[in-house]
């Protein structure tokens, strides 16, 4: 119905942005998604008023500057992502930023956070894709069929040039010489075969693996890896020592790890976040019928 679906989220103003419906549809990836009908896009200032609403702990932030390291023209440079995102974090104080945790796949913009902001803590995301070269025909590829040379993700870095007998040791050495405080790998590699995505199914390969955790740990990084979604995936996590996992369910890795007795933050109080959610979220004026599909 509008002109500008289908562009570019760089090319668009915040009004049209804001136009667009993001909770009326359940994606089919996320079977256990609420769907709040009409839901419009928040901004950042926006999401941490909402978080203060909601409780008085102090909450951690992990933040993704989306850059595309292969087709730079489609998203803003990492230099204004870094410039806007500082920008909100310190001017909330030096408490908030040793809250926040700036990530992405653009080592390019960590460089810059750290260059500019020494005391913002920066974390290095990557998986097969953005390791290497791409191949002749233009795909990334994955951990056993891949391009040679440095990556246009890694900040023209390139991953062989570290000593380590694996490719989880040459990871956790390239990010500890931009200074990241965290390695974020994918826990599944793309090399796995037949869709397996748990280590209970033949064919599944990890991406995050021991030699990589360990060697990461003996440089001083901690290691989160994404987005493990299945409990046998965070069992097999658990077992090789990393220090957290970025998940789409983790009230349900929460239960998992109460029962191992983890330290875990306290619980929210569900009805203050509830009446904070009715208080700050924003709606379009036209909304679908809330089935979510």
């Amino acid at each position: 119905m509008y002109p500008y679906v289908g562009k570019y989220i760089a090319n668009l103003t915040l009004a049209q942005l804001k136009t667009l419906d993001c909770g009326s549809l359940r994606l089919d990836g996320f079977p256990l998604q609420e769907v709040y009908p009409g839901t419009r896009l928040s901004t950042l200032p926006e999401l941490f008023d909402f978080v203060s609403c909601a409780t008085d702990e102090p909450v951690l932030f992990n933040i993704e500057s989306k850059v595309d390291g292969d087709f730079r023209n489609l998203t803003r440079g990492p230099e204004d992502f870094v410039k806007a995102m500082a920008g909100e974090f310190f001017s909330r104080g030096a408490d908030f930023v040793d809250r926040v945790t700036h990530q992405s796949f653009d080592w390019r913009a960590l460089i810059l956070s750290k260059r500019d902001y020494p005391s913002l803590r920066t974390s290095a995301l990557c998986d097969d894709t953005t390791l290497y070269k791409p191949l002749a025909s233009g795909i990334n590829g994955n951990l056993t069929t891949h391009g040679t040379g440095p990556s246009n993700w890694l900040a023209g870095i390139d991953i062989d040039s570290f000593p380590g007998s694996s490719v989880g040791e040459r990871v956790a050495r390239a990010a500890h010489s931009i200074g990241a405080d965290f390695l974020s790998p994918v826990a599944t590699s793309y090399a796995s075969t037949g869709g397996a995505a748990d280590p209970a199914e033949k064919g599944w390969i990890a991406f995050t693996n021991k030699t990589m955790v360990d060697t990461a740990h003996s440089l001083g990084l901690q290691v989160k890896p994404w987005t493990p979604n299945r409990k046998s995936l965070l069992e097999y996590l658990l077992n090789i020592g990393i220090d957290g996992v970025i998940t789409d369910y983790p009230h349900e890795f929460r239960r998992s790890l109460e029962r191992k007795n983890y330290p875990l933050a306290p619980p929210g109080d569900a009805k203050r976040v509830l009446k904070c959610l009715e208080k700050h979220n924003q709606y379009t004026a036209d909304k679908l019928d809330g089935k979510g599909y």
